[in-house]
């Protein structure tokens, strides 16, 4: 399907086709296609160039928005896309924690860096293995053969099997410094929020070093946050 235009909730394919557009560029369209507001600033800017390699003064100022609006930001940086962002945030983990290994959720995307890339679309229930011990399935071919050993995998919602990929860690690494970047999201239902809590303290009280830093990566956090 090639698409030519959008306005609003709709969308036009080549051959004039209207749909209804579900995916708002995965969340990032929340005022929808084409809408004037949004246009008008964009044509505003263009005027004063399209693209600088250094920042700029409205960095500081939506910045400071969202410190505003989300708690606990203390800094903010920028991404081109959730992909990158995701790359940044799991480097920096490992930079100050100096620990490799990530933990994820199953059917939890997080774009297409290959740490993450493992078990992140959904795969026949036969595939998965035991809810005790998931097999680790690369969603894609060309994937770095260390993104399979360092990216472990538990089942979402599942805090006893969390609990068990953290146990099971810990102890092949015979109890050397350890620690997870925990790969999770902001929740739908009501109770995930709480549930994911329970988790992450949970993966407090079990590191032998500092507290794993949490990455919550999820297109709609900022909506939500801000509400």
């Amino acid at each position: 399907m090639f698409i030519r235009r959008g306005e609003g909730a709709r969308i036009e394919d080549e051959d004039g086709n209207r749909y209804l557009d579900w995916m708002m560029a995965y969340g990032a369209l929340p005022l929808g296609h084409a809408h004037p507001a949004v246009v008008g600033a964009i044509r505003e800017a263009a005027t004063s160039g399209a693209l600088f390699a250094a920042a700029t003064e409205v960095e500081v100022e939506v910045a400071e928005i969202l410190q505003k609006i989300i708690p606990g930001a203390e800094r903010v940086r920028f991404a081109s896309t959730g992909t990158e962002a995701v790359m940044a945030a799991v480097r920096l983990a490992r930079g100050f924690t100096g620990r490799p290994k990530i933990l994820k959720f199953e059917g939890h995307y997080h774009g297409w860096y290959d740490d993450v890339m493992v078990n992140a679309h959904p795969h026949p229930p036969a595939s998965l293995g035991h809810r005790n011990d998931p097999i680790r399935i690369a969603d894609s071919s060309g994937l770095n053969r260390r993104a399979l050993e360092d990216t472990i995998v538990a089942p979402w919602n599942d805090l006893a099997a969390a609990e068990r990929e953290l146990t099971r860690s810990v102890e092949l690494l015979d109890n050397d410094p350890f620690q997870l970047v925990l790969l999770g999201m902001t929740f739908e239902k009501k109770g995930d929020q709480a549930k994911a809590r329970e988790l992450f303290e949970k993966a407090f009280e079990m590191s032998t070093g500092s507290n794993p830093p949490n990455v919550h990566s999820r297109a709609f956090t900022r909506r939500k946050l801000g509400k």
